[in-house]
């Protein structure tokens, strides 16, 4: 039986990132106002940032099943005619 290779990758490794559509333009004019940044030393600042700090989930409240209920009903008499050509 044939040993399972181990990977080795060169050290830095090359990763692509794909940004949001809305935080581009952010970053493009930020990565303008710092010339000494690169994008790959923002990435890397970032990730190292949230990495190392605590990231806590806020709690946020279920809705009522009354409230539930009218929302859908809401939506459905709002969007009819669109539900009625899909089906």
């Amino acid at each position: 039986m044939a040993k399972p290779r181990t990977a080795v990758h060169p050290s830095p490794r090359a990763i692509s990132v794909r940004l949001d559509t809305d935080l581009e333009p952010n970053v493009t004019q930020w990565l303008a106002k710092n010339p000494g940044i690169h994008l790959s030393r923002l990435v890397n600042l970032a990730l190292r940032r949230f990495i190392s700090e605590p990231q806590t989930l806020q709690p946020v409240s279920v809705a009522k099943e009354a409230t539930v209920k009218r929302s859908m009903k809401k939506m459905l008499r709002t969007h009819k005619n669109m539900l009625d050509k899909l089906s």
